[in-house]
């Protein structure tokens, strides 16, 4: 079904440009001149979308923001402020006051297109910057599925992206960013735990010393030395050059234990994980889409183990009905029964949690650095093997450094139990 956009903008030039170029994606559109005279509009025949500009006369942006959310019928149209005013204290008012995406003109039509059309459809972006555990890995045994350790990125459909972990794939994630000229970054950096391969890169993603961006970072409490200097106290001058206090952005550390919290109708549920430390997964949900990120974790032989089956009755109400669930397949199932007790897992209790949560997909992470690309290969044909065993339908691959994947809200929600 064609979906329906009105356009609101006083400058009658680029309000005729914005409708040219939705048409041409497609698109139904309206258009008016004045605020009162489109909000009167969409009041009598609510469109899917609209679109205005910041400053308008009589009623500006952040008025009629706060004036469309306040009516429960419009709750799910999606509005989108198109503005030549780039201030971050604007972009963050708007969005909290439901905006759902703050563009900066000028803009190519392309790039409007596509942040139009993701912010109609809800889609997230999933990048994966670093999928390995431990160690970086260089060389010919890492060619396919790169080398650098634990960075996974989420673009939410308003430009926010989440991050989980920092290991050495965030530096590549910085080098994107910059290539992409994106500017005034919203991050989450979501930390897993403090140890090295998921923290080490932090002081090289350069978003940190570019003014305007806001950066917040989440890391689990419990550090003797507190969130901050878990983190941060890689840049105290003896392992690294350049300290903290040459950041430019807007940065805060923020200790975290599980439970859930939300930023602009983004939800973070974290769980504690099995793994020497406090270490937490993370799952998030966002207009009916979700992810689950669940490294470092040990999911332990269930076989007479009440403990382990009580744990993962508990992870897999976590990651119940998952998008994508992200988790620790550092081993194969001949290598786990040499490393019990390391603090993680092997391939066939990964895929009974994958089941037992019924996600959509399953992807494989955290690969240990012994292991060679065929190695790797090897574990995702296994966990296919034993998914078709179980006659599941959970799709299931091991990306690869530099694979992303679009996320959508799952069109039939699903509700009830976790499967036994």
């Amino acid at each position: 079904m064609t979906k329906r956009i009105i356009i609101i903008d006083d400058d009658a030039v680029a309000r005729e440009a914005t409708r040219q170029t939705l048409l041409q994606a497609g698109y139904d559109v309206s258009t008016f001149g004045a605020m009162s005279a489109g909000l009167q509009a969409i009041a009598q025949h609510p469109p899917d979308g609209v679109i205005f500009d910041m400053m308008m006369p009589g009623i500006d942006g952040l008025e009629a923001c706060r004036r469309l959310r306040q009516n429960p019928d419009l709750a799910l149209m999606k509005i989108i402020i198109l503005s030549s005013r780039c201030f971050a204290q604007e972009r963050e008012l708007a969005l909290t006051l439901g905006a759902n995406a703050y563009l900066v003109k000028p803009i190519e039509p392309l790039e409007l297109t596509r942040r139009v059309d993701e912010t109609m459809c809800g889609v997230l972006k999933l990048a994966y910057w670093g999928v390995r555990g431990t160690l970086p890995v260089a060389g010919r045994r890492s060619l396919r599925f790169g080398g650098n350790t634990s960075c996974v990125a989420l673009t939410l459909p308003d430009g926010r992206l989440v991050i989980f972990d920092a290991g050495s794939g965030i530096y590549e994630l910085s080098r994107s960013l910059g290539a992409s000229n994106t500017q005034r970054l919203d991050a989450m950096l979501l930390v897993s735990h403090p140890h090295w391969d998921h923290v080490n890169a932090l002081p090289f993603f350069q978003p940190l010393y570019q003014a305007g961006n806001c950066i917040e970072m989440f890391v689990p409490e419990g550090s003797d030395q507190g969130a901050e200097a878990a983190l941060l106290a890689q840049m105290g001058g003896v392992h690294f050059p350049i300290t903290s206090r040459e950041f430019a952005a807007q940065v805060r550390v923020r200790a975290i234990s599980a439970g859930s919290f939300e930023r602009r109708g983004l939800k973070v549920t974290s769980l504690a994980l099995s793994h020497p430390g406090l270490c937490l997964g993370y799952r998030v949900d966002f207009g009916g889409a979700s992810v689950c990120y669940v490294t470092d974790n040990e999911l332990f032989k269930r076989a007479g183990n009440r403990a382990a089956e009580v744990y993962m009755d508990r992870l897999a109400e976590f990651v119940y009905g998952a998008n994508i669930l992200i988790t620790d397949t550092t081993y194969s199932d001949e290598q786990y029964s040499r490393h019990v007790g390391w603090g993680h897992s092997g391939v066939s209790e990964v895929v009974e949690l994958a089941v037992r949560g019924e996600v959509d997909a399953l992807h494989l992470f955290h690969h240990d650095p012994s292991q060679s690309d065929d190695d790797i290969a090897a574990k995702q044909d296994q966990a296919c093997i034993l998914i078709k065993g179980r006659g599941a339908k959970v799709q299931c691959l091991a990306p690869c450094e530099g694979d992303s994947f679009e996320v959508k809200p799952n069109a039939l929600p699903k509700f009830g139990k976790i499967a036994s």
